[in-house]
């Protein structure tokens, strides 16, 4: 604040003209002024000069000296940190001398320190209506524009100053600064070369040259300012974290991290801890972005941008009760939180419960009905409950809506194919590939579809493209997993076991979380008949998604094909509690416990169960038939039998255990005859059944 000068003029304040200021009162205010400019530089000793300085500020206004004594005596006060008492002194100084630009500019000043930026702007205004030549109140009102984020302003007042006193390096500096704030990041830039030309050992000058240009898009001229303030400052936490910032920006994730572990070693800070997790997630360290993430969350409840973050990235990673825990915070404090919902609906998906998953997309299609993910993933839920349709209905919304639908046909083309709509299948990927070409998964689903119809080198040269495709991706973005897990499958699709194999496993080394990349390769270890490694991957998979039924499911299969059937009834089981309304679990269940031949009382209540779901699967049928065997009820497996060869005449296996149960029952001709036609149709089913201890 403004200490008076020229106290000898005490005795001419225009509210006192006929009570001229005792020499006692002027002598008692000079001693106030002195005492508090001793103390602002004293120390040790400040606190004693201080109080020496409010004794002689009293008995200035004791002994009658008018507004000027209060002024004075409100600067000791405010030194002393006593603002209320400061500012209760200046309104009556203003009281006595309406127009005391001195005391307008000291309060204004209070109420700044105070960042109650509305009655300081009025209070700068006022001293400068007083004296429009008043460049001290002109530019601590644009300070206080800018900090209120009033900027247009601020640059006005700013520009004044800078018109008057061209040489005085804070006002570039904070005119650059509203300048940033405005998006004129040119501007900015020129304020802050100007700044430095005045000031060349000013360190701040240099960091907002920085953020100016780090904002304009000029990372590598940000980060050259930046390495000068930490040449002259290595633990300046901010410049740390704001090169940080610039090096991720240019996709040196290593050099962010270690500029933001720095950063946070002086100071831990919610926004370090958020971007350092993104940097870490962008890296592929999935669990190291994750710990970020939720320390962020734990420092400042308030920001919900990393609990946002982490309740994506357990989503995408497959922790799916994390995400859910996560979104349900989100949502808790905001109910519309669009992504909450978004994060929501995909974890009850990966969970299989579509029910669920269903209502908060629709949900987040009642807020944002042009929200294109929200369709896609409404659509991909309704896909896996085999509602055709209504996933049809929502890949034609997000097709309508979005910029390239390039995807959106392939979705919609996947899921024609699926319902058994083959020709608008194929134009759906046909669609997909002409308006992406380079997307190589497109290729390869659409090689998978001219195979089904009988396009075999339609097939093949898709497969091929695909490859091709996926190498030259994978070629730009050398550490993007999911480009190998793709390529993986293409060569799966094509034939090249071993060629998967490497890409699902270089997918893994990229990032060794990655269940679904354990998931595919566990599928062609499954081709290749290779069912330990095959577990062994499904293994994997599951301890990192637990949630996940049809993990359970495929190595219940592949314990079964390893003639483990006791172990396969534990997957199965946990397969069914976790998608109780699926009928092919069920079927499954029910299956393993006819092969272990036990807890056929149970096995025959899975089956009825998955037959109620499904009363016309065959392969149910089949099973149903071969447990009522195993409990030596003939006759009734005779009937489920016939059912299940009338549902899938082309199946062997019905039609032998079918032979098997008329022996049984005495009639030996046309068991044989079912026998016969059955190993006419597959030589090896007899050889199965025997692993099963089933023989005529």
């Amino acid at each position: 604040m403004k200490h008076l000068v020229l106290l000898a003029a005490l005795s001419a304040v225009p509210s006192q003209p006929a009570l001229p200021a005792p020499d006692t009162a002027v002598a008692a205010c000079g001693a106030a002024t002195d005492l508090t400019r001793q103390a602002d530089s004293a120390g040790k000793g400040a606190a004693a000069l201080y109080a020496k300085a409010l004794d002689a500020a009293n008995a200035c206004v004791a002994q009658g000296a008018g507004a000027d004594a209060l002024i004075v005596r409100a600067q000791v006060q405010y030194a002393l940190h006593h603002t209320d008492a400061a500012l209760s002194d200046l309104g009556d100084a203003l009281k006595l001398a309406p127009f005391s630009g001195i005391a307008r500019f000291d309060r204004g000043m209070i109420h700044l320190q105070a960042k109650t930026y509305a009655p300081a702007i009025d209070d700068f205004t006022a001293a400068i209506e007083v004296n429009p030549d008043d460049y001290d109140s002109l530019y601590e009102r644009g300070r206080a524009y800018e900090m209120s984020g009033e900027h247009d302003a601020a640059i006005r007042d700013l520009s004044a100053v800078i018109a008057k006193f061209p040489a005085f390096e804070p006002v570039w500096r904070l005119r650059g600064m509203s300048y940033a704030a405005t998006g004129a990041w040119d501007k900015a830039a020129d304020d802050d070369d100007k700044a430095i030309a005045l000031a060349p050992d000013d360190d701040e000058a240099f960091f907002n040259r920085g953020l100016a240009r780090a904002s304009g898009g000029d990372h590598e001229g940000a980060i050259a300012d930046f390495d000068l303030v930490l040449s002259r400052n290595a633990g300046h936490t901010e410049a740390l974290y704001q090169r940080g910032r610039s090096r991720s920006a240019l996709g040196d994730f290593a050099g962010a991290i270690a500029d933001f572990t720095a950063s946070l070693a002086g100071r831990p800070d919610a926004g370090v801890y958020n971007d350092r997790g993104v940097a870490r997630d962008r890296s592929n360290d999935a669990a190291g972005a994750l710990a970020d993430y939720a320390k962020a969350a734990a420092l400042d409840p308030a920001d919900k941008t990393a609990l946002r973050n982490h309740a994506l990235l357990s989503e995408a990673q497959g922790h799916y009760a994390d995400a859910l825990t996560d979104s349900g915070q989100l949502l808790s404090a905001d109910p519309h939180d669009t992504t909450a919902l978004l994060v929501r609906g995909d974890a009850h998906s990966g969970l299989a419960d579509c029910t669920k998953a269903e209502a908060d997309f629709t949900a987040l299609i009642a807020l944002q009905p042009n929200f294109v993910p929200a369709y896609r993933n409404r659509g991909f839920c309704y896909r896996s409950a085999g509602n055709w349709d209504g996933a049809i209905a929502d890949f034609s919304k997000a097709i309508s809506l979005a910029t390239n639908a390039g995807y959106d046909h392939f979705e919609r083309g996947q899921t024609l194919e699926m319902k058994g709509d083959y020709a608008p299948a194929l134009a759906d990927l046909d669609q997909a590939v002409a308006l992406s070409p380079g997307i190589g998964r497109y290729w390869t689903e659409r090689g998978v579809l001219k195979d089904r119809v009988g396009d075999k080198a339609g097939s093949l040269a898709d497969f091929d493209r695909a490859i091709a495709a996926l190498t030259a991706q994978i070629a730009l973005s050398p550490k993007d997993d999911l480009l190998y897990m793709h390529r993986g499958f293409a060569n799966m699709d094509r034939g090249n076991l071993d060629a998967a194999v490497a890409d699902e496993t270089a997918a893994i080394a990229l990032r060794p979380d990655n269940t679904t990349a354990y998931y595919d390769r566990s599928r062609v270890y499954s081709h290749q008949k290779n069912y330990p490694a095959e577990i062994a991957d499904l293994t994997t998979a599951i301890g990192q998604s637990p949630g996940v039924a049809n993990y359970y499911s495929r190595r219940g299969t592949a314990q079964i094909l390893l003639g483990k059937a006791d172990a396969a009834i534990a997957d199965y089981d946990r397969t069914v509690a976790l998608s109780p309304g699926n009928a092919v679990a069920l079927n499954n269940a029910c299956w393993a416990r006819g092969l272990a031949n036990r807890d056929l009382a149970a096995a025959l209540h899975l089956c009825r169960k998955s037959l109620d779901l499904r009363p016309k699967a065959g392969p149910t049928v089949d099973t149903l038939g071969f447990v009522q065997f195993r409990l030596g009820d003939y006759a009734a497996a005779l009937a489920s039998l016939d059912q299940a060869v009338a549902l899938q005449p082309a199946v062997a296996a019905s039609r032998y255990m079918r032979g098997i149960a008329k022996l049984r029952l005495g009639r030996t001709s046309d068991g044989e005859a079912d026998i016969a036609a059955a190993l006419k149709a597959d030589p090896a089913v007899s050889d199965l059944y025997k692993t099963y201890g089933v023989t005529p």
